[in-house]
């Protein structure tokens, strides 16, 4: 009984913490999620973005396109986050209506600017993404 009550009392300290939080994904508004990816990507946090993919979605990272699982993506995010490191992201427009959004924006490496575009829809009441796209600028 002692052991229950310290495993709880580790945990409770833990969870106060931060130790195990997520964002909160239920009753944001697509404008709130659509800023909270913007974040996300700025800080090259491929983990943090993957909170928002949904369970498969379609990927194009400049001459890569695939429909791939939350899992999948996760890993070819993480990979072009390092291999083209950002300095700078912005989303420049946002719009959509419903449960169907998106956020255009430019994605700037040391050496090269991208179209970005981030396609989100509302799942029960959550706004996952359904499409990533980053392609190079005409």
């Amino acid at each position: 009984m002692k052991n229950l009550k310290v495993l709880l009392f580790v945990l409770g300290i833990s969870w106060g913490l931060g130790f195990f939080s997520t964002p909160t994904l239920s009753a944001q508004t697509p404008q709130d999620v659509l800023k909270q990816i913007e974040t996300s990507i700025k800080e090259k946090n491929a983990a943090q973005l993957s909170k928002y993919f949904n369970n498969s979605l379609e990927i194009t990272l400049l001459d890569y396109e695939k429909v791939c699982s939350k899992d999948q993506a996760y890993l070819v995010v993480k990979d072009f986050f390092s291999q083209k490191p950002v300095t700078q992201f912005k989303l420049i427009h946002i719009g959509g209506s419903g449960e169907a959004w998106y956020g255009m924006g430019i994605y700037e490496t040391s050496s090269d600017s991208y179209d970005a575009n981030v396609f989100i829809k509302k799942y029960g009441n959550v706004y996952l993404i359904d499409r990533l796209r980053f392609e190079e600028k005409n």
